[in-house]
């Protein structure tokens, strides 16, 4: 923002044209949209529901309603003997995923291998 300020301040003193002044000013909006959270109104949604994924999970007993719901989330699952090693969360849902990422940052298992 502060850089469409200075822009507009050198065009109004007249050291940039119009045509440079709105294509640098086009530019800066463009880079602005894409840094901006996404308007995404069933984040919000994604965001209750994930918060207690377990309280659900548990409270739903009927195996189809939970592969609906696995199904309405993920695009893809990967599993190995029975157990879940990663999952391609639907657009809808991604930036949710994204952000609890940035949240709660993975730490590395320690193992045998010791990694």
């Amino acid at each position: 923002m502060t850089q469409l300020d200075r822009l507009q301040d050198l065009y109004v003193l007249g050291d940039l044209t119009k045509p440079c002044y709105i294509m640098r000013r086009q530019t800066l909006e463009e880079e602005l949209q894409r840094l901006a959270p996404p308007a995404d109104p069933q984040l919000d949604r994604a965001q209750e529901l994930l918060g207690d994924f377990a309280a659900f999970w548990h409270a739903e007993q009927d195996p189809a309603e939970r592969r609906k719901l696995i199904a309405s989330l993920f695009d893809h699952i990967w599993q190995d003997n029975g157990h879940i090693v990663a999952v391609k969360p639907r657009p809808a849902f991604a930036t949710y995923f994204k952000a609890l990422d940035k949240a709660h940052p993975k730490t590395p298992k320690k193992g045998p291998k010791g990694g």
